[in-house]
This record gives structure tokens, C-alpha cells and sequence, in this order.
């Protein structure tokens, strides 16, 4: 006779490796007006990264915002079109990334990234976005709303 071998199964429901992303009512309209953003920052810069100036055409990825100062630490720049660059996103393919690189290896962007930031906004930038962080409104959902509508607006005239 065979005999069976009983696997004891635990009553705890089995949790997922990876959460789910849910947006709040503020965070979805914080990627709405990112995404506004990202299209009307593409026609008036254009459709290429601003760091290294490699054409949308050619990336793997769409380009990406790329906050200057760390939206995190400045959340009241993180629509600030002065803190925005446009930027080619991709850390797994063989062309380097330039926003991979300002995120997950910050002494090779302090070499190459950052000089070409100063080359766009001047030397001074970091002290005038920082002034410009004490002087911006707290961003709320209704500034936030406003904001989507205005870019809306914005984006349909271009």
C-alpha cells in the first residue's frame, strides 16, 4: 500500500510579494498634472532628454520628469517646472540612463549630469530653487485641481 503524505496547510491567507499601487484622490491628481506636465514641457523643450539630448525616437522608454531637487525633501517643487527636466529613464538596457544615474549613483552624475544642469539653468540654480521652495504654496488637492485645469488649458492651446 502507498501511503499519503498530508502537506499541513496554514489558515493565513497568502500575502503578496508586491503591494498594489493605489492612488488617494490628491496623488492621482498629482500624476494627472505630471503627466500635463510632462506633454507641454515635450513641445516646449522637445521630444528629447535634456541631459544628454538623445532623441525620444531612439530610448526604449518614454522620457521621464526629472525632479532636480528630490521631490521627497521638496514636495512644493515637485510641479515646478524650474526643478523639471525632461529625462531618458531605463536603468536594465544598454544605453546609460541619465536619470538612473542621478538616482543610483550620485558621485558619476555629480561628474557628468550635473555641469550640463548648470549649462540649462546657470550656476546659481540650486540656490534660486531653494528660494523658490520657501516662497511656493503648500500644494493641497484644491491647488492641485486649479493647477490641472490651468495645464489642461495650457496644453490645449499649444
Amino acid at each position: 500500500m502507498l501511503k499519503c503524505s498530508y502537506i499541513k496547510r496554514s489558515m493565513k491567507p497568502l500575502k503578496r510579494k508586491t503591494k498594489l499601487k493605489r492612488f488617494s484622490p490628491k496623488g492621482a491628481t498629482i500624476k494627472r498634472c505630471e503627466d500635463l506636465l510632462r506633454a507641454i514641457l515635450k513641445h516646449e523643450r522637445g521630444a528629447s532628454c535634456e541631459l544628454c539630448r538623445r532623441p525620444e525616437g531612439v530610448l526604449i522608454y518614454p522620457l521621464s520628469l526629472f525632479h532636480i531637487l528630490d521631490k521627497k525633501k521638496y514636495p512644493r517643487l515637485r510641479l515646478y517646472r524650474r526643478n523639471l527636466l525632461l529625462a531618458c529613464w531605463h536603468p536594465k538596457y544598454w544605453m546609460p540612463q541619465c536619470h538612473n544615474v542621478w538616482h543610483h549613483n550620485y558621485e558619476e552624475a555629480k561628474r557628468k549630469i550635473e555641469p550640463r544642469i548648470k549649462v540649462i539653468l546657470g550656476e546659481n540654480y540650486r540656490n534660486e530653487l531653494l528660494l523658490a521652495n520657501e516662497t511656493a504654496p503648500k500644494i493641497t488637492i484644491f491647488w492641485l485641481k486649479t493647477l490641472e485645469v490651468v495645464l489642461k488649458h495650457e496644453l490645449e492651446e499649444l
